[in-house]
């Protein structure tokens, strides 16, 4: 499995990048419960986006944009959309909506672990947003409206399609 370490300077980027992914939440009365998943989901997410634009030498500025600005505007990283998880057993949750709004793009799956020196950055695989309804499996725990891709039927990092530039085709 391709993977790459990433130190206390990435790891501090990281997390001011799900600071300002979060401070949308903060105004919206949700609980502390609530926004503090938030928090962490932003913190996975930029975590493993930082890994990919590390480990693929691209330009990644933890862009954000408010609201569903978001939706027009573009991908995680350079043409590739970016899902992690901290769990080692995880699997790569998508949302429908993911499917329709991107289906031709590729989907990473990044599974985290804490190291000795940072965070260790694994990449399971990787699928077009297309390919997920016919790779998923049964739902459970309240996953309504998502796809669950098992780990073993995602393509290898290997046959990932990056062109000459590195950008997603």
């Amino acid at each position: 499995m391709d993977r790459i370490l990433l130190d206390d300077e990435m790891l501090a980027l990281a997390l001011d990048v799900a600071k300002a992914r979060s401070i949308e939440n903060i105004s919206s009365g949700r609980s502390k419960e609530k926004l503090d998943r938030l928090m962490e989901a932003h913190r996975v997410g930029a975590l493993g986006e930082l890994a990919v634009s590390v480990f693929f030498g691209l330009p990644w500025e933890g862009k954000y944009y408010e609201g569903d600005a978001w939706k027009e505007r573009g991908n995680d990283v350079e043409g590739l959309e970016v899902r992690a998880t901290f769990r080692y057993n995880g699997n790569l949750v998508m949302k429908e909506d993911d499917v329709s709004r991107f289906p031709e793009t590729p989907y990473i799956f990044c599974k985290l672990s804490k190291v000795s020196g940072g965070i260790l950055a694994k990449f399971a695989g990787w699928i077009y947003a297309k390919e997920a309804p016919d790779l998923w499996e049964e739902a459970s725990g309240g996953y309504e409206n998502f796809y669950i891709v098992r780990t073993h039927r995602l393509h290898k990092m290997k046959d990932l399609p990056l062109n000459k530039n590195k950008e997603a085709i």
